[in-house]
C-alpha cells in the first residue's frame, strides 16, 4: 500500500496581519502585484492611493 504525499501548501495565513503569504516562489508569482501590494499596504509601507505594478 503507497502513502500519497500530502497536496503542496501554496498559502500560509500571516500572524501580524491575517494576510494569506504565498508559500513558494511560484504562489508569489501567481499572487503577483496585488499580493505585493496588499502586503505592503497591511505593514504601513504603501499609501493607500499607490501600488506595486511591473
Amino acid at each position: 500500500m503507497s502513502n500519497p504525499a500530502a497536496p503542496p501548501i501554496d498559502h500560509l495565513r500571516g500572524d501580524a496581519t491575517g494576510l494569506c503569504i504565498p508559500a513558494h516562489g511560484e504562489a508569489l508569482r501567481a499572487g503577483g502585484e496585488a499580493f505585493l501590494t496588499e502586503a505592503f499596504r497591511a505593514f504601513g509601507s504603501l499609501a493607500p492611493e499607490n501600488r506595486v505594478s511591473r
